[in-house]
């Protein structure tokens, strides 16, 4: 399965998001600030990163330093999960993003997302000593 990292600051959507995919196997951490998103990056890279555009104190510019950044740390599949997507307009954010989801989303099409996030990736490379 996948490691997830949320960004997200509804706690309740945190909640929901991380007792649904780990009910599914998934390995799921979570940040209410980009800041704290950042710091995951580097403590354990996700796989799938789910993030909300409208987090405390973030500008468009901002969200797409952290996605393009994620990018390079991790080589994660962003996915955005908004109640506004036409919050999108920012170029750089639309180059490293790989699925936009409108709230509400219902759970079954979060799993089945995530899956195909999963499956569109490259298998990692394994290294033996």
């Amino acid at each position: 399965m996948a490691r997830i990292l949320i960004v997200e600051d509804d706690l309740d959507l945190i909640e929901t998001y991380t007792d649904l995919l780990t009910m599914h196997g998934h390995e799921v951490r979570s940040a209410i600030r980009l800041g704290e998103a950042l710091k995951a990056l580097e403590e354990v890279p996700p796989q799938i990163i789910m993030l909300d555009l409208q987090l405390p104190g973030a500008r468009a510019a901002t969200l797409a330093e952290f996605a393009q950044t994620a990018k390079r740390v991790s080589g994660a599949a962003i996915i955005i999960v908004s109640g506004h997507p036409e919050m999108m307009s920012s170029a750089g954010l639309l180059d490293a993003v790989d699925l936009v989801l409108v709230k509400p989303v219902h759970n079954p099409d979060l799993l089945s997302f995530v899956d195909r996030m999963i499956t569109m990736q490259p298998a990692p490379a394994v290294h033996q000593g």
